[in-house]
């Protein structure tokens, strides 16, 4: 599992879990295009951990031809693309996708865009060389409180993401992990033999409700209204032509004037919804293995996330809600516990989502037995597994009503900038 801490749970199942933090931040992917900084350390990492996990799986009773590669949010773009990506061919049998995808729309693989971004970073720590080689030997000499404050900032200035995976060219000594665009490989079938589960949440970006509001993003939309469109978008068309998309998104998502709660609508559906659904329907053309796709829509009792950010919204799940009904903490059970007793409606629902990932990684469906109660998703109809409510199985529908017309909204849109 990616970015995530370990499951109790999950090895009480006959699994076992390995949960590893990669690089992030400018550690992870500061990119000069170059053979010393690259870009996508942190993909490079969990490329580390996989061949780590191939060597020494057995010596903990695991079998290293029979591994799930899993991720939440950011953690979940990575998975996807270390899954893309030819380094990892051999390494893993299948990916658990949770809010984040390759061809995520909060981000984009440009090199344009990384460039970018290092040279505001550069510019924020005081390197004004252009030669990447001597860039990396002052980085390295530099101090480290230094290049953390510049990164503070370059994350205040950037948005809601700043530094991100980028497509890189073949250079000798490096292993090349990002080879073309996420779209692109996926389209032409790239890693279409892996089984995957794909889960989004009803209210992504309530979880991010705090920090749209810290950058002001309806002040700097208004200030400049291409920044509404997702970065792929952004980077791909010129800007009249971007200015022209972000128009008829603007009209669509804030009639009647902009607040933040109707940006947080978009930002669910362009970000994390449509992204989803449209890697679903991209891989079930192509793909000669399942996609099985969930909306996590359960209204807890105890909600994590409200509690631990003190935020307030009326239901449904936001951005790594579904993942606390996955993962647990080992300590916080009784030395003789092997696992929790469902007790309350939550606890149902910890033992529920539970069932279904560790399902997956036996059989590569979240229902082994009654596989009929869940059907892969079909690229026309896309259908998925609503979860309202613990132990409620057969809930799997077609994507229809507001969510069709988001979906064919963002692809039309998507269509135009191409």
């Amino acid at each position: 599992m990616l970015s995530t801490p370990a499951s109790g749970e999950c090895r009480t199942r006959s699994s076992h879990c390995e949960s590893y933090g990669l690089r992030i931040n400018v550690f992870g992917y500061l990119s000069l295009n170059s053979t010393p900084v690259p870009g996508n350390n942190g993909l490079r990492d969990a490329i580390t951990l996989l061949k780590w996990v191939q060597r020494n799986a057995r010596a903990f009773g695991g079998d290293p031809e029979n591994v799930t590669l899993a991720g939440q949010s950011c953690g979940s773009v990575a998975a996807h693309l270390v899954s893309l990506s030819k380094a990892s061919v051999g390494l893993l049998k299948r990916v658990i996708l949770m809010s984040g995808v390759g061809n995520g729309g909060f981000y984009t693989a440009s090199p344009a865009y990384a460039q970018s971004v290092a040279t505001m970073f550069l510019g924020y720590v005081g390197i004004n060389s252009t030669d990447a080689d001597k860039i990396h030997e002052q980085l390295i000499h530099t101090p480290l409180d230094k290049i953390m404050e510049a990164n503070r900032i370059v994350q205040l200035k950037a948005g809601l993401v700043s530094f991100v995976p980028v497509v890189e060219p073949e250079r000798p000594g490096v292993t090349r992990i990002l080879d073309d665009y996420p779209a692109n490989l996926v389209k032409r079938g790239r890693a279409k033999d892996l089984p995957m589960i794909v889960g989004v949440t009803s209210v992504e970006c309530q979880f991010f409700k705090q920090r749209i509001e810290y950058l002001d993003m309806l002040g700097i939309i208004d200030d400049n209204s291409i920044a509404i469109l997702p970065p792929n978008i952004t980077y791909s068309v010129s800007e009249s032509e971007a200015l022209r998309l972000s128009k008829i998104t603007i009209d669509k998502y804030f009639e009647g004037g902009a607040t933040v709660d109707k940006f947080i609508k978009y930002c669910t559906n362009s970000f994390f919804t449509y992204p989803a659904f449209k890697l679903a329907e991209w891989t079930a053309s192509v793909g000669t293995s399942a996609v099985y796709m969930y909306q996590f829509d359960f209204d807890s009792e105890f909600n994590a996330v409200k509690f631990g950010k003190m935020l307030t919204y009326p239901g449904g799940g936001a951005h790594v809600e579904d993942q606390t009904f996955v993962l647990r903490v080992n300590s916080l059970m009784d030395p003789d516990e092997k696992s929790f007793p469902p007790r309350t409606r939550d606890d149902l629902m910890k033992y529920w989502m539970t069932t279904f990932f560790v399902n997956f990684m036996r059989c590569s469906h979240p229902i082994c037995d009654h596989k009929s109660e869940w059907p892969a998703t079909d690229a026309k109809q896309l259908n998925y597994q609503l979860i309202k409510e613990p132990m409620l199985i057969n809930n799997n529908i077609n994507l229809t009503g507001e969510l069709r017309a988001e979906f064919d909204f963002q692809d039309q849109l998507f269509k135009m900038a191409q």
